[in-house]
């Protein structure tokens, strides 16, 4: 088996028509970042064949399975139809956009060996992988910081059916791809003694997104030391043409538990990457006075 100006004068019909389409095109080819899409429970697939979920620019593709109705109320979470991939198939989930997030219901249709979940970013790079049960589980998929979830992948495994219901995704961005990477050569994370503040700005009219982190000991040349996040820590967002004020204890060292970090001095470096091009910054570090303020070193 196989989903706004303002003129002195009023603008006549002609321009107003013309606005209007313009203002329609401009909607219809630029991805809402942040956008969510409520679960689908894929109703108003088709049976059988490649499908779409969605509309542009966050159309979102299944292909390899089929959602025909098998008329049992265990594979289903909402309604009477689900994505179901058949053993020793692989069904595959693209989105036209990379999602910033996607949340759905899996599950194996008998227990024994398990079905995979694999998320891809939008290299084609495996973010995670998850193994299906025979029982239905809600999973949220973030990806990393500064990535997005460009494919999904399910590999049946089983005897049974595996089967994916009610999915829904929050937009990520379009042209992703672009970001900016920082260096803060010289910080300090003891706030019993010092402050430390990294300043960001974001010159662009139009481009925006998730500030991510990692934070490096900063050891003498004796010395070792190992990378303080496991993985890159979320800052939130930078808005297009905005700024923004990071405090490295508060914001940084205190999500890790490191807060204040006096192992060797309380030295650090960090790495910034920005989900936005041409993003600078400065870093400063103070007491009652300002011990040294430098911009931040350009790396990509």
């Amino acid at each position: 088996m196989n989903k706004t100006y303002r003129e002195n004068h009023q603008p006549n019909g002609l321009q107003f028509l013309l606005l209007a389409l313009f203002i329609v095109l401009i909607g219809s080819s630029t991805a809402a970042y942040g956008q969510q899409f409520p679960p689908d429970s894929f109703e108003t697939a088709p049976n059988f064949g490649t499908f779409t979920l969605f509309s542009s620019p966050n159309i979102v593709t299944f292909t390899g399975g089929f959602t025909q109705s098998q008329g049992i109320p265990s594979l289903y979470v909402t309604g009477v139809k689900s994505f179901m991939v058949d053993p020793g198939n692989t069904g595959t989930i693209t989105f036209q956009t990379p999602a910033a997030s996607v949340t759905l219901w899996l599950r194996d249709q008998f227990s024994g060996n398990p079905s995979v979940l694999t998320v891809f970013d939008q290299n084609s790079q495996v973010i995670s992988t998850t193994n299906a049960t025979a029982g239905f589980v809600r999973l949220v998929l973030p990806p990393g910081c500064g990535q997005f979830i460009g494919s999904i992948t399910l590999q049946s495994n089983g005897t049974g059916m595996a089967v994916i219901d009610d999915f829904g995704f929050t937009a990520g961005q379009a042209g992703s791809s672009e970001s900016t990477v920082l260096i803060a050569n010289f910080m300090n994370g003891n706030d019993d003694e010092l402050s430390s503040r990294v300043y960001l700005w974001n010159p662009s009219e139009s481009s925006g997104g998730e500030v991510c982190v990692r934070v490096f000991p900063m050891p003498l040349m004796n010395g070792t030391a190992q990378e303080l996040t496991p993985a890159s820590l979320s800052l939130g967002t930078l808005a297009p043409k905005s700024a923004l004020n990071i405090k490295v204890a508060e914001d940084i060292l205190d999500p890790l538990g490191r807060r204040p970090y006096k192992d060797i001095g309380g030295n650090l470096t960090l790495e910034f990457t920005i989900q936005a091009a041409d993003v600078v910054g400065a870093a400063q570090f103070f007491s009652s006075l300002a011990f040294g303020t430098y911009p931040l070193q350009v790396i990509q």
